[in-house]
């Protein structure tokens, strides 16, 4: 969780500016990920080094049914993870960029508790 804190604290920093916007979808689906991978670690669950949220979401509904997240939105930000270090790839408007930072800001306030619980 702190890593993903982490990541926070730069999208926050970053989107400030109102440049740069493809760092701050790349930091916010960081933030996103390392806080799926920290609730999968509570229950030593070895998940995939790879960028891909639709895999981590699997493995949470295996070991956590009950927890609702919004599905859909983070299986959108997969794609930041790899295309937003490329030139001409894709280029974000401040709208996008928002939401990105907004959905990691909500999933690590969702599970922070969790976490500092030891698990659900």
């Amino acid at each position: 969780m702190e890593k993903a804190a982490h990541y926070l604290v730069a999208a926050r920093a970053t989107i400030a500016t109102g440049e740069a916007l493809d760092t701050v979808c790349f930091h916010s689906q960081q933030a996103a990920e390392q806080t799926l991978k920290a609730l999968l670690a509570i229950k030593d669950v070895q998940y995939p080094w790879r960028h891909d949220m639709g895999e981590l979401l699997e493995l949470l509904r295996i070991h956590y049914p009950n927890l609702e997240m919004p599905t859909e939105e983070l299986l959108k930000l997969s794609p930041y993870a790899v295309e937003a270090r490329y030139d001409g790839i894709w280029t974000p408007d401040i709208e996008e960029a928002r939401n990105a930072l907004a959905l990691a800001e909500q999933m690590h306030a969702l599970i922070l508790p969790l976490t500092n619980k030891g698990g659900a």
